[in-house]
């Protein structure tokens, strides 16, 4: 009868301790089982998207598509038309100062020549003697009797002509031929007229 007793008192508190106990120990353990499986869940899935769209903005921005590669060699051109002309006006503008300054050069050594060789022409034996691109040359670059040193070193070059024939000279001997430009040598002398003028072009041999 006392144990009846005893257990009826003592049994169900110890059941309720019991009952409270596991229930305070279990619910933080299904707590942080269910905390970690949602974290184990949901982590690698957000990476794994993250990756994806990162890999495929990627892949976009690493492509480049038919029209892309035509619309940037048509800007190529663009630019290598509308800078090609200023080049070149550039080009010639530093070129034109050169080429005027071995103008005078030749035309007053040609003039010193005449001065002191009694009116002949650099290549003239006597008064009015047709004149040859080589007695020419020789007249300048050579020196004479009169002379120690030579009016010329070389014939300078036409910087407008690119080839071997920048510092040859076309000689005419007829007062009636003038320079007409366009020639295949860098200069142009009538040994008729003691002119000399540049041979690449109709605009420059007006200089």
């Amino acid at each position: 009868m006392a144990d009846r007793l005893w257990t009826l008192c003592h049994g169900p508190v110890s059941f309720v301790y019991e009952a409270s106990e596991t229930k305070d120990n279990s619910e933080p353990t299904k707590m942080t089982t269910k905390q970690k499986n949602t974290k184990a869940t949901t982590t690698p899935g957000r990476k794994s998207l993250v990756r994806n769209k990162r890999s495929r903005f990627g892949a976009k921005r690493g492509a480049y598509t038919m029209p892309d590669v035509v619309i940037a060699i048509g800007l190529i051109a663009l630019l290598a038309a509308c800078a090609g002309p200023r080049l070149s006006r550039a080009s010639d503008a530093r070129r034109l100062p050169a080429m005027v300054d071995n103008l005078q050069m030749m035309r007053c050594q040609i003039e010193l020549y005449r001065l002191e060789h009694d009116g002949l022409l650099p290549g003239q034996t006597t008064m009015g003697a047709d004149v040859t691109c080589e007695s020419f040359v020789n007249a300048l670059t050579e020196p004479d009797s009169d002379r120690a040193e030579p009016y010329l070193r070389e014939i300078p070059a036409n910087p407008f002509v690119d080839d071997d024939a920048a510092d040859d000279i076309t000689i005419v001997n007829c007062m009636d031929i003038e320079s007409c430009g366009g020639g295949r040598t860098g200069w142009w002398f009538n040994a008729a007229s003691g002119e000399f003028r540049a041979n690449n072009s109709r605009f420059h041999s007006g200089y």
